[in-house]
């Protein structure tokens, strides 16, 4: 299993989530 990649995605995930409520 690789985490560094479901990490990148978790982030990029939140990281839309936060772009997008501004």
């Amino acid at each position: 299993m690789n985490h560094n990649r479901n990490r990148k995605l978790s982030i990029m995930l939140i990281w839309s989530l936060v772009l997008e409520s501004f």
